[in-house]
């Protein structure tokens, strides 16, 4: 009992672990087609992507990132 729950697990990380590697594989190579082609398309997760910026005021001098 214990041992075909396991296994039922194992096969499920197997299956889960070469979906991963596909979407990775398959998400790299469409990167790579459109950094050689030279098109500036954004990807989903890089339209999902803003940069999170706290408690930072902008520098309107080098003397005010100095003092």
């Amino acid at each position: 009992m214990v041992t075909t729950k396991i296994q039922q697990l194992e096969v499920t990380l197997m299956t889960k672990a070469d979906t991963y590697k596909d979407a990775i594989t398959k998400n790299l190579s469409l990167n790579t087609t459109s950094i050689k082609a030279g098109h500036k398309t954004k990807t989903q997760s890089q339209i999902k992507a803003k940069p999170v910026v706290q408690n930072e005021k902008p520098s309107t001098s080098l003397a005010d990132s100095v003092t």
